[in-house]
Formats: structure tokens, C-alpha cells, sequence
């Protein structure tokens, strides 16, 4: 049901679906919540008076480029599917090479990031409980 309200809210569910989300609105609260949330959500779409036309012949044209693209990867395809067995097997040894390489640099990158952000998450909490320590000890000597 939870699904269905933004349909409510912009007026695109049928008769029938229209009248099952009141049903459930008028039984359910937290549901009449989430409708207020995703109204307020809404409101600056509503006030923004302009509306957009997407250019002329737009949904031909995506369409066209991905035939065209679908076309060129199945080419592609069949292309190397030509290529000799020895080059087949050297190609996959490339690749499993190129694999681990981005993997190993990867590592190298990403590291180093999750030790510095764990030390930056200890000495956050170190922090914390010294600025507890200390309001702590200015509630005790007042």
C-alpha cells in the first residue's frame, strides 16, 4: 500500500486503487503519516510553475542509439568468437592479469582509507568521552 501513495498523491492510480488507499488511510495512522511526509516532499515540485517538453522525436532516437549499440556489442561478440583457440585462452589470461592488477591497486588505495578512517573514529570517541570526563567532573565540583 505504501507503494501506491505517491500515485495517490499525483492523481495516476485507477478508481478502484484511489478508493482501496483512502480505505487503508482512514483505518491507518502511521500510513496517513507517511502520506503527510511525502506531501511535504512534494511541495516544491507544485510550486515550481514551469513545465519542461522533452525535445522532439527524444524516445525515437534513444531508441535508435540503442539498437545501434546492442547491434555493435553483438558484432563485437561475434568477432572474437572468430579468433583462433590460442588466442581465446591467451585473452582470458589477459584479462585475469588486468583483474588482479586493478584489484591489488584498489587495495593499495583503499587500505590505507579504512585505516585512516578507523583512527579518525577511535579519536573521535576518545574525544567524546573526555569531553564527558569533563563535564562530568564540573558537575561534581559545583
Amino acid at each position: 500500500m505504501r507503494n501506491q501513495l505517491i500515485g495517490y498523491l499525483l492523481g495516476a492510480l485507477d478508481p478502484q486503487e484511489c478508493e482501496q488507499v483512502e480505505a487503508q488511510l482512514a483505518e491507518d495512522r502511521e500510513l496517513q503519516n507517511e502520506l503527510e511526509l511525502l506531501r511535504d516532499g512534494l511541495e516544491p515540485l507544485e510550486q515550481d510553475e514551469q513545465t519542461f517538453q522533452p525535445p522532439a522525436g527524444l524516445a525515437a532516437r534513444a531508441c535508435l542509439a540503442v539498437a545501434q549499440r546492442v547491434q555493435a556489442a553483438s558484432q563485437a561478440a561475434r568477432n572474437l568468437g572468430v579468433e583462433g583457440a590460442g588466442s581465446g585462452m591467451r585473452s582470458r589470461l589477459v584479462d585475469w592479469c588486468v583483474a588482479v592488477g586493478i584489484f591489488v591497486a584498489a587495495s593499495f588505495l583503499f587500505v590505507p582509507a579504512l585505516q585512516y578512517s578507523r583512527v579518525n573514529s577511535q579519536t573521535a570517541g576518545c574525544q567524546r568521552n573526555l569531553q564527558a570526563l569533563a563535564v562530568a567532573h564540573d558537575q561534581c565540583s559545583e
